[in-house]
């Protein structure tokens, strides 16, 4: 797999990656994936708008992934 640039390691690695670990938008599972997403900071007593490269949103239990739980 040749990968020239950022959004080829997007693309062509980290999207697959989530979705074979049950993280996929287009199976309506409830995941919205946000990517270069904006996020409010505070360093010291100064406010920021940072960036984070990919947000993953999770809505509702993932069906047969995490820790189970027993009675």
């Amino acid at each position: 797999m040749e990968l020239y640039s950022e959004q080829d390691v997007i693309s062509k690695v980290v999207i697959p990656t989530l979705a074979s670990l049950g993280y996929d938008e287009s199976k309506g599972a409830g995941v919205v994936l946000r990517f270069n997403h904006p996020i409010a900071a505070q360093q010291g007593r100064e406010k920021k708008t940072i960036y984070a490269d990919l947000v993953v949103h999770q809505r509702g239990p993932r069906h047969g992934r995490g820790r189970e739980e027993s009675s």
